[in-house]
């Protein structure tokens, strides 16, 4: 029973360093195990007035407790068409009056986030 919980804690560490050791002794071996994605976070601006073009970042947490920049890692999209575009560096661009669902997939992780944009006159 000792053993497995011993396992266990083992495992738990080897999710937060991405370090995996396998045997045991002088012929134990450590691998590397790479971070997940933890939690997607987008940041964008509430309100944007037509013709503007503002930047929108995507922050990543992961299970080794490291905190990365995915603006460029995930893709954008905007739904409904025509309010706003969003390009693959992040920048959203206004274009008519109304409101847009701004959403940023992570392909490693099915990971979809997504807020809202509203556009005014």
């Amino acid at each position: 029973m000792i053993r497995m919980h011993a396992l266990w804690k083992d495992m738990e560490e080897a999710h937060k360093t991405g370090v995996v050791l396998s045997g045991s002794g002088a012929g134990a071996a450590s691998h590397f195990v790479k971070p997940r994605l933890v939690s997607l976070h987008i940041f964008l601006p509430d309100k944007m007035k037509p013709g503007t073009r503002r930047p929108c970042t995507a922050t990543g947490k992961y299970s080794d407790g490291t905190e990365r920049d995915l603006t460029t890692k995930v893709t954008w999209s905007s739904s409904p068409p025509g309010i706003v575009t969003i390009d693959a560096n992040g920048f959203a661009t206004a274009h008519k009056v109304g409101g847009a669902a701004i959403s940023a997939e992570h392909q490693d992780s099915d990971t979809v986030v997504w807020e809202t944009i509203t556009v005014v006159k």
